[in-house]
């Protein structure tokens, strides 16, 4: 009885299941085969062509050779020149929102402190060094945790539809 009711829970929760287009990258560096998964419904960073600065948009939906974007906006694949994935590390994350609390942190106790035991100096160099070194810290953890990849001939970059359901229907 309680396989019945098992089976007839999956098969209700199944109407409601779709699949979703998924852009692939996929490429070998070093031997080693890589490859980044991007489904509908996630930001993607990107840099076209021609351009210096990243962008970015949520992805709506993805046809043959073709992203469009929230804001109505429709790239080809082939005009992709580098994507930006941000990775979710949050050994990273703590060790950044870390350093970025000591490096304020710092140079506010160090200043308080000389304030409170009224030495001629407020603000000490040494201080502000070693603060400004934390931070620059924290903001080279920000950059480690994005994965940059260009895209080059040896980088296959391709839309995935894994709908199943109309693989024997013509269109």
């Amino acid at each position: 009885m309680n396989l019945l009711r098992l089976l007839l829970i999956l098969n209700i929760c199944s109407n409601f299941s779709f699949s979703q287009e998924t852009l692939q990258i996929m490429f070998t560096r070093l031997g080693v085969f890589k490859k980044y998964t991007i489904h509908t419904t996630e930001i993607l960073e990107y840099k076209l062509k021609g351009q210096r600065k990243f962008k970015e948009g949520k992805i709506v939906a993805m046809q043959d050779s073709t992203i469009l974007f929230e804001n109505d906006e429709e790239i080809k694949l082939s005009h992709l020149k580098c994507v930006r994935f941000k990775k979710n590390n949050h050994l990273i994350n703590a060790f950044q929102q870390a350093f970025i609390i000591a490096g304020f942190g710092f140079i506010t106790i160090d200043t308080f402190n000389n304030l409170i035991f009224e030495r001629p100096e407020v603000l000490n160099k040494k201080a502000v060094l070693i603060s400004a070194a934390l931070l620059a810290t924290s903001v080279l953890l920000k950059r480690m945790s994005y994965k940059k990849v260009r895209i080059t001939k040896n980088k296959i970059l391709r839309i995935v539809n894994f709908n199943y359901q109309n693989l024997n229907t013509t269109h």
